[in-house]
């Protein structure tokens, strides 16, 4: 892996779930994903010590591509906490980047 680039598990693969963390330099994308048959509301993650404002800029349920749309559009979560509380679609995969610090 390139200097500055980094990988981070933040709920490995178990209970239906899972995040990790990918970074770039001061780049930071949290991608969460769901493979129960249900949607999971305000899921808390923790973002390993990445703090900021976050916004969601990819949703596989997105209604344009035939979802429901479940998911975190106009939820900006702040992380000054070290974590975040998401919505995960079931079946589906989201990606939160860190939009300011």
């Amino acid at each position: 892996m390139q200097q500055g680039n980094s990988f981070d598990w933040l709920h490995y693969p178990a209970d239906g779930w899972f995040a990790f963390k990918r970074k770039r330099n001061a780049d930071v994308l949290i991608i969460a994903g769901n493979y129960y048959g249900y949607d999971m509301y305000n899921y808390v993650v923790n973002t390993n010590g990445e703090i900021g404002s976050w916004t969601q800029i990819f949703n596989s349920d997105g209604q344009e591509f035939g979802g429901d749309g479940v998911g975190n559009y106009g939820n900006n979560p702040n992380s000054n906490k070290g974590t975040i509380t998401i919505n995960i679609p079931k079946n589906g995969i989201i990606v939160m980047v860190r939009t300011s610090i």
